[in-house]
């Protein structure tokens, strides 16, 4: 469900401050009265706008994606940390292994657990 925008819940609150009732309030502008009554405590504390919605952005742009797929190209037995090390990123291995995993690429182990050339 998208986000109300800020004067709806401006108008929600002064409406409810003026002694209308949540459940009212909760049909007028089609939100629940749990809504209502966190509009309200949020704008007790001084917040009247929603809070940003959506991911966070990846760690690895697609320039960097690009990069890691020429790195793994050049020398397929790197590490992921060797990996991340060379792209001169912060991000966890598993990030690194995600991206890996997007550009198409697979990890196979062999009996000793090393990583098998290509």
């Amino acid at each position: 469900m998208k986000g109300q925008s800020e004067e709806i819940r401006i108008l929600a609150v002064s409406a409810y401050n003026a002694g209308q009732t949540a459940r009212l309030l909760s049909e007028v502008f089609g939100v629940t009265s749990r809504t209502i009554f966190l509009w309200v405590k949020e704008a007790k504390e001084g917040q009247t706008a929603g809070k940003k919605r959506g991911h966070r952005q990846r760690c690895l742009n697609p320039e960097e994606e690009k990069r890691l797929d020429e790195l793994v190209n050049e020398n397929p037995d790197m590490t992921l940390a060797e990996l991340r090390d060379d792209l001169r990123k912060q991000c966890s291995l598993p990030t690194i292994m995600r991206a890996l995993k997007r550009l198409g690429y697979r990890v196979k182990k062999n009996s000793e657990g090393q990583r098998t050339k290509s």
